[in-house]
């Protein structure tokens, strides 16, 4: 059963009748129980105000496009009765650039228009209902998909739907509105200036003034763990609510588009997010490679703090990077630094990691996304003993001190991005015949769905952009994948795990915990299997993630010996 069956099914009314087969397309087709009250007098001759009202019910037949030719798809925007199907249209303009373009559509659209004017078989008053619903669908899709019209400097498809407008369409609704976004694109172009909120990217986020000093910030540990959590989560909000959802159709693990700057949106926030990323491997590995390791773990101690901060914002984006930075080879492989953190403080990494268990599918994270997504705050039921307590005693002093504890969510779009893929790779463009397959688009959808539903709440935080920090941000020295490597195999030698290390039995206990147990179960990440870290980044897998090879603590002078190119973080 596909997924408009499914949706249709959940209500009583309606049964699955069977599928239709006419030339160019498949439909699926539903009989529909619907009731209506007749109204009836006794007889014509009796003067009553009273009516009779008897309870009627009809079985009307609806037809739902399964698969099709480009041009049955655009003739099924309305329904045989000449109406709008609201639904369909939402999934048709979310997914059609994956197998057409707006200017090819728009000309069959006009095409359609033009043919239900001429068609004298069909009667007057539904004529003038389907032309209705064309001219409704028109201005809805440049509404709702205006960048499909931003085409400079020429704006070929809006320049045609304006002159459309003007000399074919009655009113001047819709030529009014096509002609103001025209000027208003011209205007825009000519100004060199971006005016949409969908085209930023990441620099103009960390920009900042020059003349700002670093004096009040001399390094990461002088900055407030909060404060860093708060002002990465204004970056996370602003770049994740400017995404286009059907961007992410065609960002580059997408086979069916070649170049990323059909997806700008997308980009920025791989951008930030791997930008997340290095700076984690370079603070922590920052500093002198003679500093003590106890020194050296108040870093990575930090690094934990500012995660659990995020946890608590539901900045979900950070969290996954900071996460993923501290899996990285070159601070992953630091076993005695590790050993030097503070056992709670592990202990809530591990909660942390645990958010993204690649079982089942990241089972873990999906489920809190979807306990979480649209809730207020943080749910303290929903996490470990380490993030419960910080949960709960932070909505205790805020009730205490009369603060609203509400905040947005911002999830992990990798997520998102591997279930685009892989609904991709598990159905087919066409099908028999050479039809486009709507079933594939309407699972993309409900996938775009999610992520609009969850750009609303990026609009719950109330946090504004701090110039020290951004100056600081841009001040850390980030490292290459190889001088990272190099660094950390500075700060540790290879094959410095042992004598005094595993004489000691708690150490030795701590060594196995870190190294071991965290993968037992419900992180793989520190398993023998090796560490995951997973960026935005294209591959040939269906999930676009580099496997990182790191053995555990029983192997470890195996791994030191490893090559510094088994660590991959994604840049573009």
């Amino acid at each position: 059963m596909d997924s408009a069956q499914r949706m249709l099914q959940q209500q009583s009314s309606y049964r699955v009748w069977g599928e239709e087969l006419v030339e160019g397309a498949v439909y699926t087709v539903y009989l529909k129980k619907v009731r209506y009250n007749c109204f009836c007098h006794t007889t014509p001759e009796e003067e009553s105000d009273d009516d009779v009202s008897h309870l009627q019910w009809e079985t009307l037949k609806l037809r739902s496009i399964k698969c099709g030719t480009l041009e049955r798809l655009v003739e099924s925007l309305h329904t045989e009765a000449g109406e709008v199907d609201h639904s369909y249209i939402s999934v048709f303009f979310a997914t059609y650039r994956s197998f057409s373009t707006p200017r090819h559509v728009l000309n069959l659209i006009i095409d359609r228009y033009r043919f239900v004017t001429k068609d004298s078989n069909i009667r007057q008053d539904l004529r003038e209902k389907m032309r209705r619903s064309l001219r409704s669908i028109l201005g809805a899709w440049l509404d709702g998909y205006s960048e499909d019209f931003n085409e400079p400097p020429n704006y070929t498809c809006l320049h045609t739907l304006c002159y459309f407008a003007e000399h074919e369409l009655p009113g001047r609704e819709l030529a009014d509105k096509s002609r103001q976004k025209l000027n208003k694109f011209i205007e825009t172009e000519k100004l060199n200036f971006v005016v949409s909120d969908n085209s930023v990217t990441i620099d103009s986020f960390f920009s900042c003034d020059t003349s700002v000093s670093l004096t009040s910030w001399l390094s990461f540990m002088d900055i407030p763990t909060e404060h860093i959590a708060e002002q990465l989560t204004y970056i996370d909000a602003e770049l994740f609510r400017r995404v286009i959802a059907h961007h992410c159709l065609g960002y580059l693990w997408s086979r069916r588009l070649k170049n990323g700057e059909e997806a700008p949106s997308i980009r920025a926030t791989v951008k930030h997010f791997n930008s997340v990323i290095y700076r984690v491997i370079s603070t922590s590995l920052a500093g002198e490679t003679t500093m003590k390791n106890s020194d050296r773990a108040k870093l990575i101690t930090r690094w934990i703090q500012v995660a659990q901060e995020l946890r608590f914002l539901k900045n979900f984006s950070s969290l996954k990077a900071i996460v993923s930075g501290l899996q990285s080879t070159a601070v992953h492989r630091l076993k005695k630094v590790w050993l030097a953190v503070p056992r709670e403080t592990f202990l809530l990494f591990q909660e942390l990691s645990a958010i993204f268990s690649e079982e089942n599918n990241n089972m873990a994270s999906r489920e809190l996304l979807m306990k979480e997504g649209t809730a207020k705050s943080a749910d303290e039921n929903s996490n470990g003993k380490q993030m419960r307590k910080l949960i709960m005693s932070r909505k205790t002093s805020r009730n205490e001190l009369g603060q609203a504890c509400i905040q947005g969510t911002v999830p992990y779009l990798g997520t998102f991005l591997t279930d685009l893929t892989m609904t991709d790779s598990a159905y087919p463009d066409k099908v028999e015949g050479g039809l486009i397959n709507m079933e594939k688009r309407r699972k993309e959808y409900e996938i775009l769905v999610q992520i609009k539903l969850l750009q609303s709440t990026a609009n719950m935080y109330n946090f504004r952009p701090d110039s020290s920090f951004n100056a600081w941000w841009n001040s850390i020295s980030v490292m290459s994948e190889k001088e990272s490597f190099e660094t950390s195999c500075q700060i540790e030698p290879m094959n410095a795990v042992g004598g005094a290390l595993i004489k000691d039995g708690w150490n030795r206990k701590r060594l196995a915990l870190q190294f071991m147990t965290m993968g037992n179960g419900h992180q793989r990440q520190f398993s023998d299997s090796g560490i995951s870290l997973q960026s935005f980044a294209p591959s040939d897998s269906v999930c676009g993630t580099d496997k990182e090879s790191i053995t555990s603590a029983k192997n470890s002078s195996d791994s030191d010996n490893s090559s510094p190119s088994g660590q991959k973080v994604w840049v573009f």
